[in-house]
């Protein structure tokens, strides 16, 4: 996909936008480019922080820390008010001296991601508890089971009677959506 922007500070000339390849060695780096401009006269490459996706691996963002409501053994979202987020906002470094009743980590994954006869499955381990199982119903994704594994996890939690709970997941999706209000998140719909 070409797209012409900008000019070139060289020679004036319109700067085209190229996309890079995807390549497994850029997980391991802090950040890099998902596309760039060039000038074609004068092969200049232009970087622009709008094509730069930073790994948060590398600089985590703080842990989601969520009290559960234990309702008949189960959780529920929380009922949609305005639109107000259903966490409060977490800032790099307040996260710091919290020291968590428990520690989960979650993973979910799919097999035939998003086709006819997928079969996605979740798990959560916490200490000596390992718990998995596999995705219910015809929605078969790998973001479903990323969102089971932690429904389950804190579920889990919920019976368990823990307040202060820490989840590790590499599922971003999931923990972009739980900052959201529950009726604006495609996945919860997917999922409950």
């Amino acid at each position: 996909m070409l797209q012409y922007q900008e000019k070139c500070k060289t020679c004036g000339s319109k700067l085209i936008r190229r996309e890079t390849q995807k390549k497994a060695s850029q997980l391991k780096k802090a950040y890099y480019y998902t596309a760039y401009y060039s000038c074609t006269k004068c092969q200049k490459i232009y970087l622009n922080d709008k094509f730069k996706v930073i790994n948060n691996f590398l600089f985590p963002e703080p842990p989601l820390t969520l009290t559960p409501v234990k309702q008949a053994g189960s959780l529920r979202p929380p009922p949609y008010q305005g639109e107000k987020s259903i966490t409060p906002p977490l800032t790099r470094g307040s996260w710091v001296g919290f020291v968590p009743d428990v520690e989960i980590w979650t993973d979910g994954a799919c097999v035939s991601n998003g086709q006819k006869h997928a079969k996605a499955a979740w798990a959560f381990v916490s200490n000596k508890t390992e718990r998995a199982g596999l995705a219910p119903g015809k929605k078969q994704t790998n973001n479903v089971a990323e969102g089971l594994a932690i429904f389950h996890a804190l579920d889990w939690a919920a019976i368990n009677n823990f307040k202060k709970i820490k989840i590790y997941t590499d599922s971003q999706i999931t923990i972009h959506n739980l900052r959201k209000p529950a009726n604006k998140v495609k996945v919860n719909q997917e999922i409950f």
